[in-house]
């Protein structure tokens, strides 16, 4: 990672760096083995400091917290996982799939015959704490059926089968649906554009008006227009020179001159719904 920090990447550069090359290192690894929480927090922090800063030293100057960034796209996040919960769902498979039959002293072909006696368990002495919280639950809430053929089923998934991903969506913690992230995010998207687009919904952008919640001293006034705050709302609708791209915009698309992300993002949403080439370059827009 110290290698890309030297290198010039957009926002969504680094972002695709995180999601592809470095979640999929650590993906392997928690496969294989529960990592402790502190190499956990320091993969973070690395990655954190490489998104905002371009450089693995400082986490300082980040516009959104890791964990918001941890929650998929529709509910407002970047679509990263949390290594803290995704620890967790891969090594589910290890603890609760072979070693169980393992550590029960059954063969690897035994089925389920083999710990039922008509309607009630018959469970041999736990070997582990993984078996014996199983043996819990089951006697606590499930009752075997004789006649019913063996199946194996994974009830948070709706397939019924285990996979990690599924997993980490059922283990995670969830959020709202946001409703524009049809809006930013979608197949012709340009990367970069709908990470600034992203930021800017969020108000997260480095504004002259948030550097100066930092630093009193600095002149927050808009350098487009020289009058007026230079906040978020007032670049993109505010400002005299916003308004004059609007106008020239309205010409050339159905989009009305807005004057707040909130009204942009209720009118495209009541509008923008399907996935034609046209409403796709009004996205862009």
């Amino acid at each position: 990672m110290s290698s890309w920090a030297s290198k010039h990447f957009s926002f969504a550069g680094r972002l695709q760096l995180i999601s592809s090359v470095i979640q999929g290192i650590t993906t392997f690894w928690c496969s294989t083995f529960i990592l402790p929480k502190k190499v956990i927090k320091e993969v973070e922090r690395l990655c954190a400091a490489f998104l905002w800063q371009s450089s693995t030293e400082s986490t300082r100057g980040a516009k959104v917290n890791w964990l918001s960034l941890c929650h998929p796209k529709q509910e407002g996040g970047l679509g990263l996982r949390s290594l803290m919960h995704w620890n967790v769902a891969w090594p589910l498979v290890e603890n609760f799939g072979a070693q169980i039959v393992q550590d029960s002293g059954f063969s690897s072909q035994a089925k389920l015959e083999v710990v039922v006696n008509g309607n009630f368990w018959k469970w041999p002495p736990a070997r582990s704490p993984q078996l014996l919280d199983i043996q819990i639950v089951l006697c606590d809430r499930l009752y075997p059926k004789e006649r019913d053929k063996d199946i194996v089923i994974w009830i948070p998934s709706a397939s019924r089968t285990y996979t990690a991903g599924r997993t980490w969506h059922w283990i995670r913690s969830k959020q709202s649906s946001v409703p524009w992230h049809r809006l930013v995010w979608f197949s012709r998207q340009i990367p970069k554009h709908s990470f600034i687009s992203w930021l800017a919904i969020l108000d997260r952008l480095t504004t002259k008006a948030r550097q100066k919640k930092w630093s009193p001293n600095i002149d927050d006034t808009c350098v487009l227009c020289n009058n007026g705050s230079e906040t978020v709302e007032h670049l993109f609708f505010k400002c005299s020179y916003a308004k004059c791209v609007w106008k020239r915009l309205s010409v050339m698309s159905e989009i009305p001159y807005l004057d707040s992300w909130q009204q942009l993002v209720l009118w495209m949403g009541k509008r923008i719904r399907k996935k034609s080439l046209y409403q796709t370059l009004i996205k862009l827009m």
